[in-house]
């Protein structure tokens, strides 16, 4: 998936898309499964309700368990429903400006160098 949303990334804007967007997006699409199932079971919107079904629905999420699949890795969660995992880009000084010289995987625990 993330090739995918790279590739188109980068034939409209150039470059790669930046790590935020990509959480943010994958944090959408846990909003929108997680309020899809509280509408399946009949339950009343609520804060509550919505942050209790959060971590089961990350976690089929991040299995790919849905028709989507993230595009920031797999997401662990901590207790208070914060992203605890994370893939991380690794920069360097190349010609007085910052490039990018690898990334981490969180699943992995590898580093790719570029």
């Amino acid at each position: 998936m993330f090739d995918n949303l790279n590739a188109t990334y980068n034939n409209r804007f150039g470059g790669s898309a930046y790590q935020y967007g990509l959480n943010s997006y994958d944090a959408l699409w846990v909003l929108a499964l997680a309020y899809e199932e509280l509408r399946e079971t009949g339950e009343k919107y609520s804060a509550d309700a919505m942050t209790a079904l959060i971590p089961s629905v990350t976690e089929k999420f991040s299995k790919g368990e849905y028709d989507q699949k993230t595009v920031s890795s797999y997401i662990t969660l901590d207790e208070y429903n914060d992203r605890a995992s994370g893939d991380y880009a690794i920069y360097k000084v190349s010609n007085c400006t910052w490039t990018q010289a690898g990334l981490w995987r969180y699943e992995a625990n590898e580093i790719t160098w570029e």
